[in-house]
C-alpha cells in the first residue's frame, strides 16, 4: 500500500526512481527521473528522510499534494493523490519481438524483485520456450531491487544449481556470507541473454545483472546501474530510537563491488532525454497526452534494439559454427 513509487537523494535533490506499474503514481503521471521539490507545499530541499517518510505515510483517506520538477520539459506540476492497496506484477510484458530473418528473440520485464517472481519468470520463459524461443532480453531498466532471495532465485534460473552468485563482505570476517542457486536450478541455463539496464537499475536488479555479467551468462547493454548493495545493522538506542549502520557490502561473483560503483554494462547505450522518458511512458501504459503520444510513436528504443542484434548475432555465429 501507498503512492507506488520509490526515491533517493542525489546531492540535495529528491528524484523518482521508479514507478510501481498500477499505483496512484504511475496513474496520475509521474515518471523515473522527476524530482520531488515539495510535499503539500513544504519544500523537500534540507528534509530528512525521517521527515520525507512522515509526511509520505498519509492514512488512505488523506489527499497529499506532491510538486514534481520535470527536467526533460522543464515543467513544475503538482500532483494531488491518495495512498492505495494495489497488486504489482512483477514479470510483464512476456512477447516474441518481430522476428528477424526467422529468429525468435523473447523478451520479458521484471518491475521489481517480490517474493514470486521467480516463479512468475519461470512459467513465462515456459510459454516463450513453447513459441520457439531462441534467446532471451531480459528487460531490468526502471527496476529498483526487491528481495535478496528472489534475485538468487532469479539468477537461478540461468546458470547451473549450486552457483554463487553474490556474497556480502565487511571488516568483520563473520560478515562474510555467500549466496548460492538451488540444487533444482538452471533449466535455462543455455538459452543466449542480454540484460537491458539504466542509471535506476538498483539493489536486487544489480545482483542479477552482476551474476549473469561475471559468470558469462548475458550480456549487458546500456547504462551503468545505480549502484546500491549494502547490508546495514539496526543498533538499539537509550532513547528508543535506533541506528542504521552499514556493516558490510554486496559483492558480484567476479568481486565487484556494487556500492556506489554499479555494474557497467558490455555494450554501452545511452537513451537521450526524450528517449529515456519515451521507455518510461511505454512500460507505464495508460492513457497519454497528445504530446506522450508523439512521444512515444517517434522516439526509438535504442537499448532494446543493441540488445536484439547482438542476440541476433550470436545465434547465427552459432548455427555457422555448427
Amino acid at each position: 500500500g501507498g503512492f507506488g513509487f520509490t526515491i533517493s537523494r542525489r546531492d540535495q535533490e529528491i528524484v523518482i526512481i521508479s514507478t510501481m506499474e498500477g499505483s496512484p503514481s504511475a496513474r496520475a503521471g509521474i515518471l523515473p527521473g522527476d524530482q520531488l521539490i515539495a510535499i503539500d507545499d513544504r519544500p523537500t530541499a534540507g528534509m530528512s528522510v525521517e521527515e520525507l517518510n512522515r509526511r509520505l505515510q498519509a492514512r488512505p483517506d488523506q489527499q497529499v499534494t506532491l510538486t514534481i520538477y520535470r527536467a526533460t520539459t522543464k515543467e513544475t506540476k503538482t500532483f494531488p493523490l491518495h495512498r492505495e492497496l494495489f497488486k504489482v506484477a512483477s514479470v510483464v510484458d512476456c512477447k516474441i519481438l518481430d522476428q528477424n530473418e526467422g529468429i525468435k528473440i523473447g523478451y520479458v520485464r521484471i518491475t521489481e524483485f517480490t517474493e514470486p517472481t521467480a516463479q512468475e519468470l519461470a512459467d513465462r520463459l515456459g510459454v516463450l520456450e513453447a513459441q520457439g524461443m531462441q534467446a532471451l532480453i531480459l528487460d531490468l531498466r526502471f527496476n529498483p531491487g526487491g528481495l535478496l532471495t528472489s534475485a538468487v532465485d532469479v539468477s537461478g534460473l540461468f546458470v547451473p544449481p549450486r552457483t554463487m552468485v553474490a556474497y556480502t563482505e565487511g571488516r568483520d570476517p563473520a560478515q562474510r556470507n555467500e549466496y548460492f542457486t538451488d540444487i533444482k536450478s538452471g533449466h535455462w541455463q543455455s538459452v543466449p541473454i542480454a540484460v537491458l539496464t539504466n542509471g535506476s537499475s538498483a539493489s536486487a536488479a544489480e545482483i542479477v545483472t552482476g551474476a549473469l555479467k561475471d559468470l558469462k551468462r548475458a550480456v549487458v547493454v546500456g547504462e551503468t546501474t545505480f549502484g546500491k548493495g549494502v547490508v546495514q545493522s539496526q543498533i538499539p538506542l537509550p532513547d528508543g530510537s535506533a541506528m542504521l549502520l552499514t556493516t558490510a557490502k554486496y559483492y558480484t561473483p567476479g568481486r565487484q563491488v556494487i556500492q556506489e560503483k554499479g555494474i557497467t554494462p558490455d555494450i554501452k547505450v545511452s537513451l537521450d532525454e526524450d528517449q529515456e522518458r519515451a521507455v518510461a511512458l511505454r512500460q507505464r501504459g495508460g492513457s497519454f497526452t497528445p504530446e506522450e503520444q508523439q512521444l512515444v510513436a517517434k522516439a526509438q528504443d535504442a537499448q532494446l534494439n543493441r540488445a536484439a542484434d547482438a542476440l541476433h548475432g550470436l545465434i547465427i555465429y552459432r548455427e555457422e559454427v555448427k
